[in-house]
């Protein structure tokens, strides 16, 4: 691992870390635990992560506005991570850690089917 490291001009603390992580037989954990560190950087930031999920590609433009409205609804800086699903016909999905956003075509087709059949 120390060759590795040097290799790859790695700091003594990261060298250091990597080889506890090696010696523990925790060398494949390292993505768990550098996504898990960035959540508690962010906290500490006072950021939240926010997931967004549409029919279509959204601009620049549509996804400034989304952050600023998102991140006056949450008191918080918003990071926001989009995607695209075709399946939802038209609309967004926001998921903003347990929370869930869902303004898709597809979920109120669901609903109205639902009800119709009431």
């Amino acid at each position: 691992m120390v060759a590795v490291a040097k290799k790859l001009k790695l700091s003594v603390l990261t060298t250091n870390f990597l080889g506890v992580l090696a010696g523990n037989r925790r060398l494949a954990k390292l993505p768990a635990i550098i996504s898990a560190f960035r959540a508690i950087a962010a906290a500490q930031r006072g950021e939240v992560t926010a997931t967004v999920t549409s029919a279509h590609p959204l601009s620049d433009d549509q996804i400034a506005t989304l952050k600023t409205k998102l991140t006056a609804r949450e008191g918080r800086t918003v990071m926001l991570s989009a995607s695209v699903d075709p399946d939802l016909l038209g609309g967004l999905v926001v998921t903003i850690g347990s929370q869930r956003i869902d303004a898709s075509i597809r979920t109120r087709l669901n609903s109205l089917a639902k009800a119709m059949q009431a």
